[in-house]
């Protein structure tokens, strides 16, 4: 259910392979990320929303990011904090064929996103080299190489889950 791909600099050695999207884990890893949201662990921000607001929810995935100040890369993942759009709706669509989860887990589907939910509250993504804010990339075929600037090459795609 997810993808990944090996990104490389045809013009100097940088290269890394990055997973992206979810697994078939999805609504586990979603539950999860609410009770350390509940329990304090993302902050009190998460805290106080994840246990003020009606049904809370996680939308969650893999996702490369770019730093705006330096452009460096790095493979992380997108946590949203959500609430339902107008009257909640437990989860009714059956989400694997190998695993049957109960109807109440708290996930949201990325398609979801400003339909059937909003976003109340998001992981803030910090720069480990200088501290800039670090963003999703959007557009895989204007990444540049964290080391030289060259526009980077994605190869060797997989599907993994």
């Amino acid at each position: 259910m997810g993808w990944g791909a090996e990104i490389k600099c045809p013009k100097c050695d940088f290269n890394t392979t990055v997973y992206f999207g979810i697994g078939m884990g999805y609504p586990s890893v979603c539950r999860r990320i609410l009770e350390s949201m509940k329990n304090g662990e993302f902050g009190k921000g998460f805290k106080d929303d994840a246990t003020s607001i009606p049904h809370p929810a996680v939308h969650q995935e893999r996702a490369l990011f770019v730093c705006e100040k330096c452009g460096e890369l790095r493979e992380d993942q997108i946590i949203d904090l959500c609430t339902p759009i107008g009257e909640y709706k437990p989860n009714t669509a059956r989400f694997s064929v190998a695993i049957e989860y109960p109807p109440e887990m708290p996930y949201v589907m990325t398609y979801k996103l400003g339909k059937e939910y909003r976003i109340v509250r998001s992981k803030r993504h910090q720069c480990g080299k200088c501290r800039g804010n670090m963003v999703p990339v959007e557009d895989f075929e204007k990444v540049k190489c964290p080391h030289c600037g060259e526009i980077l090459e994605v190869d060797d795609c997989i599907n993994w889950d």
